[in-house]
């Protein structure tokens, strides 16, 4: 009776990790901390250490979005070492990307840029590093993740974002007095704003 009563609760916590998945990628943060926190409090009560590790990353991770730097924190330092160890190895340093998310300033966004492998991950610390640094005192530092974020919408054929980020470049080097690398961004748009438009005519057709 015992092991049933223990696989009951294992598929409820099963269901509110599911629940709290779903209230996450819905942009419903609140939710999503009942749900895991609910999870982590069945998971405790039938003793399942592991369990009771991800459900405490899954609620670090909402918090980390949120920007409580402080409560991350704590709930990190409630996961075992073995355990931290494996997620930096599993998921590519995931820790220090949740450190950067919450504390978002330059310095953690930089250094979890360093050691991210995924591009989708890569392209959201460099756009946060944009919005971040200042184009008075760090504008040559701005240009330089920014052609970072142009090659990487180049590869994923995003056109629409990239022509973004190349305005925002040519401005960049107009206002440093750069007039010839403004030219040549400019150049280089308006060779693909072209190449683009010439694509539309012949689907239209």
């Amino acid at each position: 009776m015992e092991g049933v009563n223990v696989a009951v609760s294992m598929m409820k916590v099963c269901c509110l990790h599911q629940e709290g998945q779903r209230h996450y990628n819905q942009g419903n943060v609140q939710g999503a901390i009942d749900s895991f926190r609910s999870a982590l409090k069945k998971a405790k009560s039938i003793n399942e250490r592991h369990i009771e590790n991800i459900c405490t990353h899954n609620l670090a991770s909402v918090y980390a979005a949120k920007g409580d730097k402080e409560y991350l924190e704590e709930l990190l330092q409630s996961l075992p070492d073995q355990f931290i160890d494996d997620i930096m190895q599993e998921e590519g340093n995931n820790i220090i990307y949740l450190r950067a998310v919450a504390n978002r300033s330059v310095s953690h966004y930089e250094q979890a840029l360093k050691v991210v492998s995924d591009s989708r991950t890569q392209t959201y610390l460099l756009e946060q590093l944009v919005k971040q640094l200042s184009e008075e005192q760090d504008s040559r530092k701005k240009i330089k993740y920014l052609e970072q974020l142009k090659e990487g919408f180049r590869v994923k054929r995003n056109d629409m974002r990239r022509f973004q980020v190349m305005c925002q470049l040519a401005r960049l080097y107009i206002r440093d007095s750069s007039t010839e690398d403004a030219q040549k961004v400019l150049r280089e748009l308006k060779k693909e704003v072209d190449m683009t438009s010439k694509k539309f005519h012949v689907y239209k057709e």
